[in-house]
């Protein structure tokens, strides 16, 4: 079951490297980059619910919490709400008994990391391991709260054998994840940076002959 978890946690990290390409490509229109980073991270929530490890049928377990929690922390507001309804579109298609408490573990999710960038822009939390660490063990605790409405013995077997490989595989996630994004945003930042020094000098060296000449 670890072993499952962790898969599908690999998969969706590989494929939120395209997060850099985007943040690359659409940096001149930041409401393009936006509305793009919002489709990929609902995009990877979708796919991650098309190969879950299932407990039984619609009772489903993804690492779409790591997604939709890091999409708010590092998308914001806009890029949080197009994954999350991309997510909970995608989780009512597949029905099953635990639809509405799965719809109710994606607001969750979101809401979380919304609360988690606001905390950062006011200094309250920085974005680093110990701190994405307990953000994760948190989120994810709050997760297994969640579930305990499900019916008795789908909660016994989850407490029996989910809760602790889901606790330890999606607390790491959440730490790789987002160091894996911090890190494509400092790079992106300091990208912008670079380019902007490069066109000042530019700008000064041309106008140096007019200046000598003077």
């Amino acid at each position: 079951m670890l072993i499952e978890l962790v898969k599908g946690v690999a998969l969706l990290l590989a494929l939120c490297y395209l997060y850099g390409f985007i943040v690359r490509a659409c940096r001149r229109h930041p409401l393009a980059e936006q509305v793009c980073a919002g489709l990929l991270f609902g995009g990877i929530c979708v796919l991650g619910m098309l190969t879950p490890l299932v407990l039984q049928p619609g009772v489903i377990f993804d690492a779409r919490s790591v997604i939709l929690s890091m999409a708010g922390l590092f998308g914001g507001p806009l890029v949080a709400a197009i994954a999350a309804v991309m997510t909970v579109a995608g989780r009512l298609s597949l029905g099953g008994a635990g639809m509405l408490t799965s719809v109710q573990v994606i607001v969750l999710c979101t809401l979380a990391g919304l609360a988690y960038r606001q905390a950062h822009a006011r200094g309250l939390l920085r974005v680093e391991p110990l701190t994405l660490a307990g953000f994760g063990l948190v989120l994810h605790l709050a997760v297994l709260a969640t579930l305990q409405a499900l019916p008795t013995e789908v909660v016994r077997h989850i407490n029996e054998s989910v809760a602790l490989p889901f606790l330890l595989a999606f607390t790491a996630a959440t730490v790789a994840l987002g160091l894996l994004l911090r890190d494509a945003q400092e790079r992106m930042a300091t990208e912008h940076a670079l380019a902007g020094t490069a066109a000042r000098l530019r700008a000064i060296t041309q106008a140096i002959p007019d200046v000598l000449l003077v």
